[in-house]
């Protein structure tokens, strides 16, 4: 699935595009329909691309040095 679609817009007035149409035919047939029946001019829309927020990586630091795993074997000798 390509993602792509079509919507029909009125330029007067009226709604933002509700329906997606998936061929251009059958906005164009839509449009037409419209037109028909309001009398109105109609925008044929073509979506051709996505706007994504891309996240930055999320990483803990820890506030106060941490031991390694050898250290704490280490120093849990020396306790013990």
């Amino acid at each position: 699935m390509s993602g792509k679609f079509w919507a029909i817009w009125r330029k007067t007035g009226g709604a933002p595009p509700q329906k997606r149409h998936e061929t251009r035919d059958a906005a164009i047939k839509e449009a037409i329909r419209l037109v028909r029946q309001t009398g109105e001019e109609y925008y044929i829309l073509e979506a051709t691309g996505i706007m994504r927020v891309r996240l930055a990586p999320v990483e803990y630091v820890p506030l106060t040095p941490t031991l390694s795993l050898e250290e704490i074997g280490e120093s849990a000798a020396k306790e013990g």
